[in-house]
């Protein structure tokens, strides 16, 4: 596997290393219709973990939302008291490759994910089956490249998030989020 350097730490003359990059911040919005576009550099998350975070929305145990590796490929979850439903790639980047992808909850809580490589045509997941969206997240917070208390963590360089409530095709994300030129 290949090493990637981390962002700057200032230790004089010594070495030093880092625990990797993880992001997470309150996240008020309801269950709902949404999209989720994420743009990053594949680092290893589908190479080695079965459940190497990218986001999870809530990381409870009643209501969620998360995209995780695996071990080969990246799987879209929705998970409510009333049961779970599950969509998965066909394949997987590998480590190096920019990576797009578009999580999508519907209004009825069926789910899909798109995936585009390297600017590749998006390759989409048939939709799940419908699941009650729950009133609201078991905890109302989201973490990109990892889960609560920093367990699960991915391997991915995030380079653009955007969160939009309905459904949007991965053209309409890309322009969201500005990197469609």
């Amino acid at each position: 596997m290949a090493f990637a350097p981390s962002s700057y730490i200032p230790t004089g003359a010594a070495v030093d290393t880092r625990a990797r990059d993880q992001l997470s911040f309150p996240f008020l919005a309801r269950p709902q219709a949404m999209t989720v576009y994420m743009r990053f550099v594949e680092m290893g998350s589908v190479l080695v973990s079965s459940v190497a975070r990218v986001f999870d929305i809530s990381n409870g145990t009643a209501a969620r939302f998360l995209v995780q590796s695996t071990g080969s490929v990246y799987a879209l979850f929705h998970i409510t008291a009333a049961g779970q439903v599950t969509v998965s790639l066909g394949a997987g980047p590998t480590y190096g490759q920019l990576v797009e992808l578009r999580a999508v909850l519907n209004a009825n809580g069926s789910i899909l994910l798109g995936q585009s490589i390297n600017g590749a045509a998006e390759t989409v997941t048939a939709t799940s089956a419908a699941l009650t969206l729950a009133q609201t997240w078991s905890a109302q917070n989201i973490f990109f490249n990892a889960s609560s208390g920093g367990t699960f963590t991915g391997f991915i360089a995030l380079r653009n998030v955007e969160i939009k409530a309905g459904v949007f095709t991965m053209q309409q994300m890309r322009q969201i989020a500005g990197t469609d030129s």
